[in-house]
């Protein structure tokens, strides 16, 4: 923690004076409460000995980790199918590992409190050597670029130069047009839209009944084809790390008393035949033999 980045040539009068501030108010408190014992000074010295201005540029610096590095603790407040899981912040913790992860406002990674403890699940494939992303605040998908930076830079005193941020992508709703990778057939961007109609009602029916593993499990597939289709910035995928995020969030994460969502079940127990227990090929292709009666009918 002592090594983690404190910008302390960044940081501008007030927050030094923010600092200092704050470090002499808990060295007052560390010597009323007798920290240093009979070696502490006394007021007729009018000075503090060596010892406590150590500890004071201890905490100085410790003051200055934790406000470059940490992460907030949430649990999860409400759910709802539509608008998916809604979390609120409990608290503040200091995760040296998490800390060194570089932000992006487009991460491919996602994160869920447990307790005290933090769990972070990959959104995308990443290869060996390639960077893994973490999220300190806002996505490109919910905020304007100039809110991001100025954020970015006012709380964590760099310039975000992310993928999303040099290359100005849309918010979510001003992704209009999708662009499909160079090689890609009519057939298969139809196949990729049907794919995710199919997985989105089989993830409805498995979320009323707590299967959240195998929800996790079929849109880790979809990625698998969405990302050999379509070009980012894509709705689709900010649609599947939510899912993901959701997910997480439902399997593992803490819950407040007013989150009502099924608790897991494992869904390799006690399986019925339902829609909530059919692969995505069987219900793709019971939809393609639907689509065909329909047009021998006609």
């Amino acid at each position: 923690m002592y090594n983690l980045l404190t910008h302390s040539r960044k940081a501008s009068e007030a927050d030094h004076l923010a600092f200092s501030t704050s470090a002499c108010l808990l060295l007052y408190y560390l010597k009323i409460s007798n920290y240093f014992g009979s070696s502490a000074s006394r007021e007729s010295d009018r000075e503090l000995n060596d010892s406590e201005v150590l500890i004071g540029r201890l905490l100085y610096h410790i003051l200055e980790v934790n406000q470059y590095n940490t992460q907030e603790i949430h649990q999860a407040v409400a759910w709802n199918q539509d608008k998916g899981i809604t979390t609120s912040s409990i608290g503040c913790a200091v995760n040296p590992t998490i800390a060194l992860f570089n932000h992006s406002c487009a991460p491919n990674t996602i994160r869920a409190s447990i307790g005290p403890n933090t769990i972070m699940v990959a959104t995308e494939n990443i290869k060996k050597g390639q960077e893994v992303k973490d999220s300190y605040s806002y996505q490109f998908h919910d905020k304007l670029i100039k809110t991001r930076k100025v954020h970015m830079k006012e709380r964590y005193k760099f310039d975000c130069k992310c993928e999303a941020c040099e290359k100005m992508w849309p918010m979510y709703e001003f992704m209009t047009k999708s662009v499909a990778k160079p090689g890609v057939t009519a057939k298969a961007l139809h196949h990729i839209k049907k794919m995710y109609a199919t997985i989105s009602k089989l993830s409805a029916a498995d979320f009323s009944v707590g299967h959240y593993d195998r929800i996790h499990t079929m849109w880790a597939s979809y990625y698998n084809e969405l990302n050999t289709t379509l070009e980012k910035p894509n709705k689709g995928y900010v649609r599947l790390s939510s899912r993901l995020q959701d997910v997480l969030w439902l399997r593992w994460g803490s819950r407040g008393p007013t989150c009502q969502a099924p608790l897991y079940r494992d869904h390799r127990i006690n399986q019925v035949r339902s829609s909530s227990n059919m692969n995505i090929p069987q219900l793709m292709g019971e939809k393609n033999g639907e689509e065909q009666k329909e047009k021998e009918d006609k």
